[in-house]
């Protein structure tokens, strides 16, 4: 006897919800009422909005571009479509729905969007309707956003893009637009192979077109850079032939490859700045402090060619024609230097008159040999060792200052 009551008591809760009730519901709700969709529900329509991001597809630094992968979520409350306080349908209809086709719905726009700037619309998608009056609906899409970047740490950058939604042709005073309890849901978000999601901002204010002004909501996604396929692919390459660079001032003079090496290693950077160039907007606001680092570079593999050009010609100059005064007192100053750096050792060691005698016997035959007259040679492998070093200096200086500056804006 209870598992025939139990069993009559399931088939009539589950014979409460029929077609023909919902039918008659459509109809007074829709018809006998005289829904107009054209007018709005109030005479100012609060709308809460909130953004599900399911993937960032793309963020084109060249093009200056985000593409987006997600749905916005839209409630507001229509007065006309509630029937919680009647007995008829309130048990048995609890939700209803229907498409933008039939109901009033706010006409939004993604204002920075760069691929369409006509309202938002999606016709596949149902939206749901309460007992109350509250209407949600779910626009689902790929949008494609103008988003300004900053270069200057590329490729170990960070940046800030939004999502600008505004009102289209309604005021603020006929719509205004809030966020939700949860602006952002980020649940059903799938990693990006470049960058990385960190997080995000939001902010409301008022912006102004024409004569009127029009409630705004700005969604800041707070994206940073992989660096490991650049790091492999860009920097190693780079900074390996900026030493490289060094290296021209090591080769023999009478190898006869001097100028050969030198313009290859010009010419593979410039093939790199061009490389860089293509991946970076062409903008002058922000500088990449890589092509900064590569158009210096750059600019020391030109002057290395003019410098092995000067050197060679000294290493084969005419052996008659006499090395000009004041460049042999240049290469003497570096012999006597040499010496000095070789005396001076044996001047702390000795402590004996016989040390001390041999090493002023020492002294004539440098000297000797420092007041030699210089050949052109002597002048060439003196140009070929102060440039050497000069390079590396200035390039291993370069080098730091460029890592310590992309690691301490990556870090921060």
């Amino acid at each position: 006897m209870p598992h025939l009551i139990l069993t009559a008591f399931l088939a009539c809760t589950c014979q409460q919800y029929t077609f023909q009730k919902e039918n008659d519901l459509r109809t007074l709700l829709f018809e006998n009422q005289s829904y107009n969709m054209f007018a709005r529900p109030r005479v100012k329509v609060e709308i809460t909005v909130s953004l599900n991001i399911i993937n960032f597809n793309d963020l084109n630094i060249r093009d200056q571009q985000l593409t987006t992968t997600g749905y916005f979520i839209l409630k507001w409350k229509d007065d006309r479509l509630f029937w919680d306080k009647n007995p008829l349908y309130r048990k048995d209809v609890t939700v209803l729905f229907t498409t933008e086709e039939h109901v009033w719905r706010p006409a939004l726009v993604i204002e920075n969007s760069v691929s369409d700037i006509s309202a938002m619309s999606d016709i596949g998608s149902p939206i749901l309707l309460t007992t109350k009056g509250t209407l949600t609906w779910r626009l689902s899409g790929i949008f494609t956003t103008y988003c300004e970047v900053d270069i200057s740490l590329y490729p170990f950058d960070t940046q800030i893009c939004s999502i600008r939604v505004t009102s289209l042709g309604y005021s603020a005073n006929e719509i205004e637009l809030f966020f939700s309890d949860t602006p952002v849901d980020t649940r059903d978000l799938n990693e990006n192979g470049e960058w990385i999601y960190t997080g995000f901002s939001t902010s409301k204010g008022l912006v102004r077109r024409e004569l009127l002004t029009h409630s705004e909501l700005t969604f800041d996604f707070q994206l940073k850079r992989r660096p490991l396929y650049h790091i492999m692919n860009t920097l190693v390459p780079t900074i390996s032939l900026a030493f490289l660079t060094c290296m021209v001032f090591k080769l023999p003079a009478e190898s006869g490859e001097r100028i050969g090496y030198s313009l290859t290693v010009v010419l593979s950077y410039a093939v790199y700045l061009t490389l860089v160039a293509d991946n970076i907007p062409s903008s002058s606001t922000t500088v990449s402090v890589l092509s900064i680092y590569l158009v210096t570079t750059l600019i020391l593999g030109m002057l290395s060619v003019l410098l092995t050009i000067l050197v060679l010609d000294c290493h084969h100059a005419d052996h008659s024609r006499p090395v000009p005064k004041l460049l042999r007192q240049f290469c003497r100053m570096d012999i006597m230097i040499t010496i000095c750096a070789k005396l001076k050792p044996r001047k702390k060691v000795a402590d004996s008159a016989d040390d001390t005698s041999k090493s002023h016997s020492d002294i004539p035959s440098s000297v000797d040999i420092s007041l030699q007259d210089v050949t052109w040679q002597d002048l060439a492998r003196k140009l070929d060792r102060m440039f050497l070093w000069w390079y590396i200096a200035i390039v291993t200086m370069g080098t730091m200052s460029l890592v310590i500056a992309l690691n301490t804006g990556y870090q921060n």
